[in-house]
């Protein structure tokens, strides 16, 4: 596991594979929705409209996502078991438990 910095503040690696919409990495959706699971620790990205069908998944690196979305980093300490939403591109961050 890799120590957190101030440029890369994630202890995960930049190469990270995570789960991702389609719609996010494809067609320049907004992120809406981001899970950190407790069961393996894999970070998953959604838009707007919803869960994203298995069949709409994209694998990509950490660093891709951040990449697309710089707020990301506001997330880069969020436990496993947490999700984080936001009304909007330009919304702050909330965060509550899974479940």
């Amino acid at each position: 596991m890799m120590a957190a910095n101030k440029d890369w503040p994630f202890f995960d690696a930049h190469n990270m594979a995570v789960f991702a919409s389609k719609k996010i990495v494809f067609e320049g959706e907004w992120i809406y929705f981001v899970t950190h699971d407790q069961e393996d620790g894999a970070w998953q990205f959604h838009p707007y409209d919803g869960l994203t069908p298995e069949h709409e998944v994209a694998v990509v690196s950490l660093e891709e996502m951040v990449r697309l979305d710089e707020s990301l980093k506001m997330l880069s300490d969020l436990p496993c078991g947490w999700q984080a939403w936001r009304n909007s591109p330009n919304s702050l961050w909330e965060r509550s438990p899974q479940g």
